[in-house]
């Protein structure tokens, strides 16, 4: 929801746009970053990755 918020208020995107944007969900445990097709580029994946950081491709659910 956070992240919606910040689309529409921040970054000026429309109610619909905001939702529909991908996503990016960080936690401690387990130590990983999941984040939705679309939500990084391939270079940051890569750069992520060879710093150690653990990745996931994951699908969020509206509402969740």
């Amino acid at each position: 929801m956070a992240q919606v918020l910040l689309g529409v208020m921040e970054y000026k995107l429309s109610l619909v746009d905001a939702v529909n944007a991908p996503r990016i969900q960080e936690q401690a445990r387990p130590d990983t970053l999941k984040y939705e097709e679309g939500a990084l580029t391939p270079a940051v994946v890569d750069s992520l990755t060879a710093m150690g950081h653990a990745l996931a491709v994951a699908a969020f659910q509206p509402g969740g």
